[in-house]
């Protein structure tokens, strides 16, 4: 069985108003998704509905700053990209919600929500740190928020609009990921001095040990991901897998910016020079 392809740029050879330039005609191919014929070379994948895409140009480091750059970003839609209401605002992160809207986290720590690409943005909450992570219906949204070093655990109901602070027991917290069924958020978080993975409870705000031991972290840029039976996960090495018990099961160093495939059975991985990697679930089974 083939667990995995490589997809390969190929040179530009001009486009129309309507048709896609052919130098994204294997990544449309491969997600599916039209709108990504219109990404420039450069740009990443933030994410993907349907037919939607939302990429972004990484920007230049900031100068004597530790601060994330982010990303110049773009909404693309099947006819071409879509001017929007947040003109060249630096992102953090740009989330397509599956229904017309997005949600954006700009540089400044402000989480945005989009009901239009051209509607003025409504501002959810500030202060906020990525990387964020939704449920599989788009109706939370979990990110971490706060003044540094105490930052906290949230999750935010979309549809209703209500904030909750969760896990205060674990003081500053990373990377929490929702699961797709919205009952639970995985994260990391080192009270006791070492980083480790824990598992909270929505219902109950219990905080359960995941693992003890594994050394592998979560630092992002984008959110981990639990995917079947596994936590996909990206630090400054690649892309990686491990199971929930801490097992290490697949690896993908130098690929990065894992975005999830509109139908949910592959996930994306970005390499250098517009490589580009798939991946699906059943190549995730068996350790390699």
């Amino acid at each position: 069985m083939r667990a995995l392809t490589l997809v390969l740029g190929v040179l530009a050879l001009g486009c129309t108003r309507t048709v896609p330039p052919s130098a994204n005609a294997e990544l449309v191919a491969l997600t599916g998704v039209p709108a990504l014929g219109f990404r420039l070379p450069g740009e990443q994948v933030l994410d993907l509905s349907a037919h939607e895409a939302t990429v972004g140009r990484p920007l230049a480091a900031l100068a004597d700053s530790d601060e994330e750059p982010g990303f110049e970003a773009r909404w693309l839609r099947p006819t071409g990209p879509a001017r929007t209401a947040l003109g060249s605002t630096p992102l953090l992160a740009f989330h397509l919600l599956g229904d017309g809207r997005a949600v954006a986290l700009t540089r400044r720590g402000a989480l945005l929500r989009l009901d239009a690409p051209e509607a003025a943005p409504v501002t959810l909450a500030e202060h906020v740190y990525g990387p964020l992570s939704f449920d599989a219906a788009h109706r939370l949204v979990t990110f971490t928020q706060g003044e540094a070093p105490m930052v906290g655990l949230r999750v935010l109901d979309l549809q209703r609009a209500q904030l909750r602070s969760l896990a205060p027991s674990l003081a500053s917290v990373w990377s929490p990921t929702l699961s797709p069924d919205g009952h639970e958020v995985l994260l990391m978080a080192s009270p006791e001095g070492r980083p480790a993975w824990f598992r909270v409870r929505l219902e109950t705000d219990e905080v359960v040990p995941l693992n003890e031991g594994t050394t592998l972290q979560s630092n992002g840029p984008s959110a981990a991901r639990v995917w079947g039976d596994v936590l996909v996960v990206e630090n400054e090495r690649g892309v990686f897998a491990m199971t929930f018990d801490g097992t290490l099961r697949r690896s993908f160093e130098g690929y990065h910016a894992p975005v999830l495939s509109p139908d949910g059975a592959r996930l994306v991985l970005q390499g250098r020079a517009e490589r580009w990697v798939t991946v699906s679930a059943s190549a995730l089974e068996v350790g390699r």
